[in-house]
């Protein structure tokens, strides 16, 4: 972006509110707000593909910083030339839902969207999949797009265009959510409480802020799954075995590996098997997913144990 080039500014608020009853680390108020700054370089790409308007340049500034529950207010300013400025009042003006006010602008939704997207990515490739934090997603998302006059799964490829490095984008929006770290029913928001934009109790509670970004291999354990065996080996644990485990990874064919101790007639005896096992997954965070890479059998249930089950 050349920002140079630009004869004309437009700034847009944002307020975060970080509902919290504990006190705040200042260390975390210092890197949320330097993760803010971050998630801020995306913003005029975005806001680009939302509104057709060309940007030079942004800058990003703290107007205020309130303590008690904390509320840190900040300004977003864009460099453009004249006539796309006022291509951008005009799409304020039809999207009056998300014209500037103090608490709440285009730009201040535009980084929210960003931080909620990075949780997200965070709860598939963390294998953590908390139903709260993708509850809180779609509600962000179908909320936003009615704002901006488009569908949820539009809105969600152009964020997910403007965020392309998802590795950066989830530790920036783990780092802006710093502030509510360890608090115990603690929320964080925008535009005040009756926008709906915000990251629920339940959804803080179940981020992992010590997660290891690059630990590339998770293994997820699974009980008494249903188990398709597709070729087997009855003399050879570790030869020509694979199947696929549909609760867990669908149609997805796997190589199946066998635990110690599990009994190799008692595997083979059907197609299809109830079983403990522990699916190993390799982290891909650029497409905020976990691929399955391999089935560890440790335990197979006989169809007694499958009744007592059924009728427990």
């Amino acid at each position: 972006m050349q920002q140079d080039t630009a004869n004309a500014s437009f700034s847009m608020p944002l307020e975060i509110f970080f509902n919290t009853n504990e006190p705040v680390d200042v260390r975390n108020i210092a890197k949320s707000l330097l993760s803010l700054e971050q998630l801020a370089k995306r913003t005029p790409h975005l806001i680009e593909r939302l509104s057709g308007v060309e940007i030079q340049g942004h800058h990003l500034k703290v107007r205020k910083i309130e303590s008690g529950s904390l509320l840190q207010e900040v300004v977003l300013q864009f460099f453009l030339k004249e006539e796309q400025k006022q291509r951008l009042e005009e799409y304020l003006e039809r999207h009056p839902k998300v014209k500037n006010t103090a608490a709440f602008s285009l730009g201040g939704l535009a980084i929210f969207l960003i931080v909620a997207e990075g949780i997200q990515a965070w709860n598939a490739v963390s294998g953590t999949n908390s139903k709260s934090i993708e509850d809180s997603y779609n509600t962000t998302i179908t909320i936003a797009a009615e704002n901006l006059d488009i569908t949820p799964g539009e809105l969600t490829s152009i964020i997910q265009d403007s965020t392309q490095n998802r590795k950066k984008m989830i530790t920036h929006s783990l780092g802006v959510m710093s502030p509510v770290q360890g608090h115990d029913d603690a929320s964080v928001g925008i535009g005040g409480e009756d926008s709906g934009m915000s990251i629920p109790e339940d959804a803080v509670q179940d981020i992992d802020f010590d997660h290891d970004l690059n630990s590339t291999v998770q293994e997820i354990p699974y009980e008494h799954a249903q188990l398709q065996v597709v070729s087997l080996h009855r003399e050879n644990a570790n030869s020509a075995w694979s199947g696929r485990l549909a609760s867990a990874i669908g149609n997805t064919l796997l190589k199946i590996e066998i635990d110690d101790g599990v009994n190799l007639t008692d595997l083979s005896q059907s197609e299809f098997v109830y079983v403990d096992a522990i699916v190993t997954y390799r982290q891909d965070i650029n497409a905020a997913s976990l691929i399955p890479q391999s089935i560890l059998v440790t335990k197979v249930y006989d169809e007694s144990e499958d009744e007592e089950r059924t009728e427990a």
